[in-house]
């Protein structure tokens, strides 16, 4: 307003206008400032009556603020009763923080306790790992540096260096999860006697060594357990003439091609005039026949078992079944023309093809196998009369 264009009569009211619309201007550029959380903003003169609730809330704010600070350094005992649902919320959160602090304290004190503890159970581990038999390794996990080895792993490496090496090449190789589940393993290490090993089994898992990620390695001596779960083997599946697997390993392997629902070729042979060489020359010869026999289909490339005295299965897993009977005719054309022996050799062979999904009983296909190789058998014989004829040695 131009206060000099007003008569007399309205140049008061008019002042008055003049000194609400500055005090209007003042609260609303101060509001402004608030509203952007300036708090540092200067609040308008004591006269602006209009500003009186801002200037308030301003000075409620800057304590805010100042309590909110006091509580990041520390102080939980700052509490606020200032605006409603937001003073019981900020209340609510120190006294949890207090409760929380407390809490963490007492969790501090009882893991200090525990580390006290765990410290004398490490030294009681370390001194113990000096006396078991087993040896212990433990490798950083990045660079591989071996950060503890126990005596009997010292005393190994230095009595045995060239295994040693072979050795740390394992460790090196094995690295166990780092989800907290160990690694068990196992591995063999030559001995002076050719074709003698020393067997271990190992275990190993990933620890914080000393603030390092490693890997702690295990391991015991299993030579022995080696040896009794072979012989066991051996005794279970393996037959003692010709080192082949026997019938109950056949038969496991039938039932396993069968339950995975994978196609196989199952062959029956038949060692023929086995019996007039046993006769005939001794049981000795007879051994000798069989062997050479075993051999022989040894070359295929699938699992050959003994069976029975003069019997084997042949065990191929695909569907190839021409391929295979194949080169099972060119085995036996090889032990027919073979000479230095006073009997005959010979074999026959019938071939049943298992497809990936046939319910057949495992009984029902090694009588079909056994009826064409009888078949074959039949088709194929050759007297012993006219082999007599036939070759001089007979």
């Amino acid at each position: 307003l131009n206060l000099e264009e007003l008569s007399p009569d309205y140049r008061k009211l008019g002042q008055g206008l003049q000194c609400l619309a500055d005090w209007v201007k003042e609260s609303n550029e101060f509001a402004q400032a608030l509203a952007k959380g300036d708090l540092s903003k200067t609040p308008p003169s004591v006269e602006n009556m209009l500003a009186a609730p801002m200037k308030s809330l301003q000075a409620s704010l800057r304590h805010l603020a100042w309590q909110t600070q006091q509580v990041a350094k520390g102080d939980l005992t700052q509490r606020v009763d200032f605006m409603g649902e937001f003073s019981e919320a900020f209340n609510t959160m120190t006294e949890q923080l207090a409760e929380r602090r407390q809490a963490l304290t007492q969790e501090k004190q009882r893991i200090e306790e525990m580390n006290h503890d765990l410290k004398q159970s490490l030294d009681l581990m370390l001194a113990l790992t000096n006396y078991t038999h087993n040896m212990i390794f433990v490798i950083a996990a990045k660079d591989q540096k071996l950060l503890l080895q126990n005596q009997p792993a010292e005393w190994f490496c230095q009595t045995n260096p060239d295994n040693a090496k072979l050795l740390w090449n394992h460790l090196i190789k094995e690295r166990p999860a780092e989800d907290g589940h160990s690694l068990v393993w196992e591995f063999a290490l030559p001995t002076e006697t050719p074709e003698e090993f020393i067997f271990y089994s190992a275990e190993s898992y990933s620890i914080n060594w000393a603030g390092t990620p490693a890997i702690v390695h295990m391991l015991m001596d299993d030579t022995q357990r080696k040896k009794k779960e072979n012989l066991i083997y051996k005794m279970a599946y393996v037959d003692p003439l010709t080192g082949l697997n026997n019938r109950r390993y056949g038969v496991e392997q039938i039932e396993r091609l069968k339950k995975a629902n994978k196609p196989f070729l199952l062959t029956m042979v038949d060692v023929d005039y086995l019996k007039y060489c046993n006769d005939t020359f001794g049981h000795e010869k007879g051994d000798e026949y069989l062997k050479n026999v075993a051999s022989l289909l040894s070359t295929l490339r699938c699992d050959v078992c003994r069976v029975g005295g003069d019997e084997f299965y042949l065990l191929a897993e695909g569907e190839d079944l021409e391929r295979h009977d194949q080169q099972i005719s060119h085995l036996r054309d090889l032990l027919i023309q073979q000479k230095g022996t006073p009997y005959p050799q010979s074999f026959s062979f019938g071939t049943v093809a298992v497809g990936s999904h046939d319910q057949s009983p495992v009984e029902c296909i090694l009588r079909e196998a056994d009826r064409k190789m009888y078949a074959y058998k039949r088709a194929n014989d050759r007297s012993l009369s006219d082999l007599k004829r036939q070759d001089n040695r007979i």
